[in-house]
Order: C-alpha cells, then sequence, then structure tokens
C-alpha cells in the first residue's frame, strides 16, 4: 500500500514494487488503470507523490521496479507490450502546496507524469473545496477541462 511509504527508504521503494506487481499480475489489455493518492506534504517532497511518479514511469516504460528479468505484465490478456497505460490519475493536493489555481496545479503535476494519461483530477480543501478535472487526447492534447469551486459554512 502506497500510504506507508516514506522518501528514500526501502519501504517506499517496496509498496512500489508491489504495486508494480500487483497491475502487472492483474491487468488485461483494455483495463483502465487509475493511480490515486493522497498528498499531505509538499508534492515534490511528499512520499506518496514520489511513489505515484515512480509507479507511473515503471508502467509506462514496461520495466519494474525490481529488475525482475521478465517485466510483461501477467497472464491475464493478450498483450503483446511490456507497457501498461495509465488512464487516469487522482490527486489531492495537500494544504502545503502553493496552489494558485487548481488548473496551474494540474497542469504543473501533468508535467511531471509520462506521456498518454488520458484523465487528471486533482482536488483540495483550502479553505474551500476546489478540483480540477481534464480529459486529454493520447497525443496530449487538452479535450476538456471542468473547474469546482464551493465556499465551506463553518
Amino acid at each position: 500500500e502506497l500510504t506507508q511509504c516514506r522518501v528514500g527508504d526501502k519501504p517506499m521503494l517496496k509498496a512500489v514494487e508491489e504495486a508494480y506487481e500487483f497491475i502487472a499480475r492483474n491487468y488485461a489489455s483494455g483495463d483502465q488503470v487509475i493511480l490515486c493518492v493522497h498528498s499531505s506534504d509538499k508534492w515534490v517532497t511528499d512520499p506518496r507523490g514520489n511513489a505515484l511518479e515512480s509507479l507511473a514511469r515503471h508502467l509506462y516504460d514496461g520495466t519494474s521496479p525490481a529488475k525482475l528479468a521478465d517485466a510483461h505484465p501477467g497472464n491475464r490478456g493478450n498483450m503483446t507490450g511490456s507497457r501498461i497505460p495509465i488512464y487516469g490519475v487522482v490527486v489531492w493536493a495537500s494544504h502545503q502546496d502553493v496552489i494558485q489555481s487548481m488548473c496551474t496545479w494540474s497542469d504543473w503535476l501533468k508535467s511531471r507524469l509520462p506521456p498518454g494519461i488520458q484523465h487528471i483530477v486533482c482536488y483540495s480543501y483550502i479553505g474551500s473545496f476546489c478540483s480540477c478535472s481534464t480529459t486529454y487526447a493520447l497525443d496530449g492534447g487538452m479535450i476538456s477541462r471542468e473547474v469546482c469551486t464551493s465556499r465551506l459554512k463553518r
């Protein structure tokens, strides 16, 4: 489970390795892989953020974090390559991040992830609820964007 990892130590690497192995073992062509993370620190130092970026890169590159001899996905389905496409990423952005707008933060996050992700959803509660849901074409071009904000009553 990626929620229990720490930066720079074996548990974080082990969590990424186990998540990759689970996805590779259970993935079948046509499945929609969605990675979700709740960030509690600034994204660049958050262990969950680092784990998500690392896992996404391994899935995109088709490389096993464990450097296994066979990095190909599991036996479910007829896969001809070892890459596992990521359909979407959902992130709860930490209040510790400097967020000018959720759309800007979402664009920044997209730049840190491998290409080909079709949907990115970012949300946070920083004085009020705000979210940005963006759909992308396979070439990376934006298809649509939905922004939601609401004041929380106290």
